[in-house]
């Protein structure tokens, strides 16, 4: 938690830890709609 809380004091490691939390939601809900496609077609 300590890591997390000293984040905000490096403006480059800020940027890079928010584009990989929307990469890694954007992942998350690509996988999730993926993984949901083929119930859709053989429904």
């Amino acid at each position: 938690m300590n890591a997390l809380l000293q984040v905000p004091i490096y403006g480059g490691t800020v940027n890079e830890f928010i584009f990989l939390l929307i990469a890694a939601f954007a992942g998350g809900a690509f996988g999730a709609a993926l993984g949901a496609l083929p119930a859709f077609c053989f429904t």
